[in-house]
């Protein structure tokens, strides 16, 4: 009996040291794990979007159509973590995933040996590609993205990607399948799309950055985009400006059709916090208060783009014009309310609409 016990406390005196050495968190930034020794980190993360949505549509000039909706806009979990210069991440998104299955989001494998200067990332991951697209969901200004991005941007898909940081600015090169899922047999790498983007900081530091950026991607069937980013952050202040062209050549005709469009937008943080910036895109809000941040911001969208969100035209012409007023009461957890008014540019329908969201991340 006494042989057992000893051998027991011995066994428990030679693990003590290795489960000793790693070391767990659990704080806004989620659940962590790093063992120090062997290089080795781990993380669970995850958000939860839920949004009211009210929309007034009035469609050639009939009477109004108003739609209510209450559901979930996100929710994922992430997975992610490096052992030594290797890294991935595998994010699922579950919302509605009784009805739907769910959507996987991100899933990569990456290599981060060379330090800043290189990161090679294999698998499902965002084209280098709009200010706005590589701006997390969880750390935009307004509640969705605009129409020109939800038009335009490639987002994500399979390949391989290479991205950097220098203290001049950011880079981004890739190859991809022209496929988000990554099983259509008809959008293979036999086809692929190339996306690059760099971005200059002419001015970088804890209170003010200035971000000037450019991106390209050649796509499958003689479509090419062009994309040109501006954006700063200086103090409690911050603004953002992207336009988009996009040409693509009639397979039957050789006719080449051209659409564009551009958006503008500002912020100001009234309890003074500043907007972060890192890797060549913009971050959310921290609140440095008891009482939490509060945000204030306006946007302008022109020309072509996705206004499916108004009940109008999903790729044609309009305008939108948005307001925003955004509660960030910790660093997990967001309040916000946006209005926007749209109207088609080539006839006089028109959506109104109102959107409520609480999200919590971690």
């Amino acid at each position: 009996m006494r042989q057992r016990i000893l051998a027991t406390i011995v066994a428990a005196l030679a693990t003590a040291p290795a489960a000793a050495d790693i070391q767990f968190s659990l704080g806004s930034g989620g659940l962590k794990a790093k063992h120090t020794e062997l290089d080795i980190n781990f993380k669970i993360g995850g958000r939860i979007q839920l949004d009211y949505n009210n929309v007034q549509t009035d469609i050639d000039d009939n009477e109004t159509t108003t739609t209510n909706d209450l559901f979930i806009r996100r929710a994922r979990i992430a997975f992610s973590g490096n052992v030594q210069n290797w890294g991935f991440k595998a994010q699922y998104n579950i919302a509605e995933a009784g009805v739907k299955g769910g959507t996987v989001e991100d899933l990569f494998i990456e290599y981060t040996g060379f330090g800043k200067p290189a990161r090679i990332t294999l698998g499902k991951q965002k084209e280098g590609f709009g200010l706005e697209e590589l701006e997390s969901s969880k750390d935009i200004t307004f509640l969705e993205r605009g129409p020109l991005t939800d038009q335009f941007a490639p987002g994500r898909n399979y390949g391989l990607q290479i991205d950097g940081d220098f203290d001049w600015g950011h880079y981004q090169f890739g190859v991809f399948e022209n496929d988000s899922t990554g099983v259509d047999p008809n959008k293979s790498l036999d086809r692929p799309s190339f996306t690059g983007r760099i971005v200059y900081n002419p001015i970088k530091s804890k209170t003010a950055v200035v971000h000037i950026g450019g991106a390209y991607s050649n796509r499958a069937n003689d479509v090419q985009l062009t994309g040109f980013e501006l954006g700063t952050s200086v103090d409690a202040f911050h603004a953002q400006a992207e336009y988009v062209h996009r040409s693509s050549k009639d397979t039957v005709s050789g006719d080449t059709d051209n659409q564009e469009g551009y958006y503008v937008q500002a912020g100001y943080i009234l309890t003074g916090e500043h907007r972060p910036y890192k890797g060549g895109a913009f971050k959310r809000v921290k609140p440095t208060g008891e009482f939490g941040a509060w945000e204030v911001a306006m946007r302008y969208d022109s020309g072509y783009g996705d206004f499916g969100n108004l009940g109008l035209v999903e790729g044609g012409r309009g305008e939108l014009v948005t307001g925003g007023v955004n509660w960030y009461a910790n660093n997990n957890v967001k309040l916000g309310l946006n209005v926007g008014w749209a109207q088609e540019q080539d006839s006089d329908n028109q959506g109104l609409e109102t959107r409520f969201r609480t999200q919590f991340v971690w």
